[in-house]
């Protein structure tokens, strides 16, 4: 029995002194709440410089991110160097760079406020607004040191973060798979992003359930935890003024409960002081940092304290990153998750060769002239060095999706645009379209294209456009005189190169049919009763476009010529009176040769400055003195939108028409704030040169009496997620007066 109890006493003290010599491991638990996480860079830096490292780290949503960079190697410089290089507004947007996105695809690019999926006949809004495809790339990007690694527990400080699963409202704890997917399922706030599927599961941010990871740090073995706290507390009913504060609430009350009692378990809390900042104030990063730097040097005293009492005897170091490949050599490239656009398109699109050597930011761009093309919602990139293997997870969009927006402006006046966009109808690899603008002024456009050929390097174009709008006449002092109500029909056939990202080059032919009626008419057309002009005529074309934006672009150029053969002409006049036609009316059914050319440069003049020069030019042999309005070029307005068109601050709307002109245009952008722009712009329009320099007969136009004309404005716009709001004046330097103008929505 003495025995007994020697030996129980023996392993009671061994235990107690093995308790006391264990170095006790330590633990980091991250919480949720937006921009305002980007704090926890701050707090890192100094817990760095008293020699505190973390043995355990677990995160939710900003936290995961900052949790799991720190976790494989990043140091806070490092991190917050990354923070403070990011444009917050396209990394979490869905739009990307206009500059990478297919030719084919630009002119329906960022031209609608919202988008809604087909299936099944039903109509469905998407399930986020921010599907995050720039988010992607950066977090496949900076974590591409552990991208053969899914095991979290392998990394350098072993990881974990916090989802939740949509179907059921449970936790659920992340601590292996692809690390880039597990950060945006962590951060997939309800509504705002879009959920991430992983293992079956619909995930979507773990701070519904658990925005303050400690629990799940203690159990990955963490003896005692440093917690750092963000989120900010409930709103007082005084606060809740608005729907989305509500909604963000309501999804949160059971979390905001959840995170007292995990902010008990914590041995040192860290709460930094963030008072004026949001969920939002991506802006405010570097602000953010320094607020969460600043609460953990007011609060070094308990740092150290806690460092000496609750890890003493504890040997830190810094732990070492795993190597970071930059540049690869391809030699296989695997695809998952496509089933309508097939392995040889997309491996065309990247353009790939085996054995080639590319850096990091080459495959990145690559990657992102691929989602230019339309036909993904979202790419995920893994990088296998050692299998020199590239995996593409890619998710389509549905194969129906209904574009639409709303526009206003004091030229074209109100209407709504609709775009049914239909991918791999008929045949694969192809797309559909159906655009309608329902308006005072209707368009409608139909479209069907199909890359052709083994490499997918070609495509054909099929179109047909009909639009009906008021065709204004002036009189030369600029006073409307008449107005035509015209109905314009279109169709053709392209023929073009498809392997350039930003150029096309090409053969169309095309056929149109106008019929144009007097509405208000002066003297010379009060015996017309309908002008029938109908043609038929081949050419080749091309087209340049590298502008970074749609809207106030900064930098890039846009540019394309057109060189026709128009070989068929019927046209006729109907007369109210046949038996006395006027004789002034001459319409054209001789073929001619016209040729257009255009330009947009844009340059950057720093952050906030851009210059850009626009020039314009038409030329053909048909005659002025006829009325074959199709193929008058017609110039004038702020915003002109008729078939042939030319802008012109200080003329009215479509004010001059002419067969050979030339026009040139400057102007420089301010961005006074973000996103608010000034332009003043001056512009020139010539109908003599350079035209008069080639061996070419053409005839002269007038411009309101004068073979040139000069004017200049200043337009102040907003570019809004509703579309550019403008407002513009502009004056001719040979009239008086002014001329306004103002836009809300997008353009069709």
């Amino acid at each position: 029995m003495k025995r007994i109890l020697v030996l129980l006493i023996t392993i009671s003290i061994f235990t107690v002194v093995h308790a006391q010599n264990r170095t006790p491991k330590l633990g980091l638990a991250l919480s949720g709440g937006g921009a305002r996480g980007l704090a926890h860079i701050g707090v890192l830096k100094v817990l760095e410089k008293e020699g505190i490292y973390p043995d355990y780290i677990a995160g939710t949503s900003m936290g995961s991110l900052i949790g799991a960079l720190y976790a494989i190697g990043y140091t806070p410089e490092e991190m917050e160097r990354i923070v403070l290089s990011q444009d917050w507004d396209l990394l979490l947007g869905n739009k990307i760079p206009l500059s990478d996105v297919t030719i084919e695809e630009k002119p329906y690019y960022g031209r609608y406020l919202m988008d809604l999926r087909v299936e099944n006949g039903k109509l469905n809004l998407p399930t986020g607004v921010i599907e995050g495809q720039n988010l992607n790339i950066l977090f496949s990007r900076i974590t591409r040191s552990v991208h053969q690694i899914d095991d979290f527990k392998q990394f350098p400080i072993p990881f974990s973060c916090v989802a939740t699963d949509l179907s059921n409202g449970e936790k659920v704890v992340l601590n292996k798979g692809f690390l880039p997917e597990a950060m945006r399922a962590s951060m997939a706030i309800p509504s705002i992003f879009t959920p991430v599927e992983i293992d079956s599961k619909l995930l979507v941010d773990g701070g519904l359930v658990r925005n303050f990871p400690v629990q799940e740090v203690k159990d990955m073995g963490a003896d005692v935890v440093i917690g750092v706290f963000v989120s900010n507390d409930l709103s007082s009913k005084e606060e809740l003024t608005d729907m989305i504060g509500v909604m963000t609430q309501s999804a949160f009350l059971y979390s905001s409960k959840d995170s007292k009692t995990q902010i008990k378990k914590t041995d040192l809390l860290i709460r930094p002081e963030l008072t004026g900042f949001s969920v939002s104030s991506y802006n405010d990063d570097k602000a953010i940092i320094d607020a969460g730097e600043k609460m953990a040097r007011l609060m070094l005293e308990s740092i150290r304290e806690f460092k000496n009492y609750r890890l003493q005897g504890k040997s830190m170091q810094r732990i070492q990153k795993f190597p970071k490949y930059d540049t690869i050599s391809l030699d296989r490239v695997e695809v998952h998750g496509n089933n309508r656009v097939d392995d040889k398109y997309i491996i065309s699109k990247l353009n790939l060769k085996t054995n080639e050597e590319l850096s990091m930011a080459q495959i990145e761009k690559r990657i992102d002239l691929l989602y230019g093309t339309g036909h993904f919602d979202k790419i995920n990139f893994l990088i296998q060095p050692d299998s020199n293997r590239l995996v593409l997870q890619v998710n389509e969009i549905p194969a129906k999706k209904l574009y639409a927006a709303l526009h206003y402006d004091t030229e074209n006046k109100v209407g709504v645009n609709f775009n049914l966009m239909m991918r791999n109808v008929l045949f694969r690899n192809s797309r559909a379209l159906i655009e309608l603008d329902v308006a005072e002024a209707p368009r409608v456009n139909l479209s069907y294209l199909k890359y052709m050929g083994k490499q997918q390097k070609g495509a054909l174009i099929l179109a047909a456009d009909w639009e009906k709008l008021p065709l204004p006449v002036y009189s030369e002092n600029g006073n409307r005189q008449a107005v035509f109500t015209t109905n314009y029909f279109r169709y053709s056939g392209d023929w073009r190169t498809a392997d350039f990202q930003n150029a096309a080059f090409g053969f169309r032919y095309i056929g149109e049919f106008t019929h144009l009626k007097p509405k208000v008419s002066n003297n010379q057309f009060n015996n017309v009763n309908l002008l029938k002009l109908n043609s038929q005529g081949i050419g080749v074309f091309g087209e340049v476009n590298t502008l970074n934006k749609l809207y106030f672009p900064q930098t890039g150029y846009k540019s394309s010529f057109h060189f026709n053969y128009k070989f068929s002409l019927k046209n006729d006049i109907d007369f109210i009176e046949p038996e006395q036609p006027d004789s002034e009316i001459i319409i054209n059914e001789d073929e001619f040769l016209q040729f257009d050319f255009d330009l947009d440069y844009y340059w950057s003049l720093g952050d906030k400055s851009t210059v850009s020069m626009s020039m314009a030019m038409a030329l053909s042999d048909m005659k002025i003195s006829t009325y074959n309005v199709t193929d008058f070029r017609f110039i004038g307005g702020f915003n002109p939108r008729y078939i042939h068109s030319n802008q012109f601050l200080g003329a009215g709307a479509l004010e001059y028409n002419a067969v050979n002109y030339s026009y040139f245009k400057i102007m420089f952008q301010y961005e006074l704030f973000r996103s608010f722009y000034l332009q003043a712009i001056g512009n020139y329009l010539e109908s003599e040169y350079p035209m008069n320099w080639i061996n070419f007969d053409f005839d002269i136009s007038n411009f309101g009496m004068r073979k040139r004309r000069v004017g200049y404005g200043i337009i102040a716009g907003y570019d809004t997620r509703l579309g550019p709001v403008l407002f513009g004046l502009a004056k001719d330097v040979d009239r008086s007066g002014w001329k306004a103008y103002f836009n809300v929505g997008f353009y069709f």
